[in-house]
């Protein structure tokens, strides 16, 4: 008897420990930081989250127009441009979504979204910056010649 009332107190505690992760709302606990890169590079976007496996998570372009546009969804790639590609790694629960061959058009913010409910989402975001390296215009038609450890 004391065998099955110990397992019984057992079967109580883990039905009320998952009764409690159940109801933990989900949290983003990673999101890389802000990105300033050059143009035609390849970055990485992680999104670390906790508590979500049963929610959908997207990954988002927020437009100049503030609309977004939707990207990824779980670990599916929605967009269809072959410069991105989308990693799940479920040991971290880590997304990241990569871009490669970086444009300018590639700048702005981009969000990392649990979508927990119809009015009710979790999101952090980043800003990609991209910039362009410098353009040195040489117009000029004469030539210096410096003798090393002369001024």
């Amino acid at each position: 008897m004391n065998f099955l009332t110990h397992l019984s107190e057992l079967l109580i505690i883990l039905f009320f420990c998952h009764l409690i992760e159940g109801q933990r709302t989900p949290t983003i606990s990673f999101v890389s930081p802000n990105i300033s890169t050059t143009r035609s590079s390849t970055i990485d976007m992680d999104c670390s989250i906790l508590y979500g496996t049963e929610y959908p998570v997207l990954w988002m372009k927020i437009g100049s127009d503030q609309k977004p546009i939707p990207l990824s969804s779980g670990s599916s790639l929605i967009i269809r441009d072959n410069r991105f590609a989308l990693r799940y790694d479920t040991a971290s629960a880590t997304f990241t979504l990569q871009l490669k061959d970086v444009q300018r058009s590639d700048e702005g913010r981009y969000e990392c979204q649990i979508i927990v409910g119809i009015n009710n989402k979790v999101t952090q975001d980043l800003y990609l910056r991209v910039q362009e390296p410098p353009v040195i215009n040489d117009n000029s038609t004469r030539s210096v010649v410096v003798n090393e450890f002369e001024s």
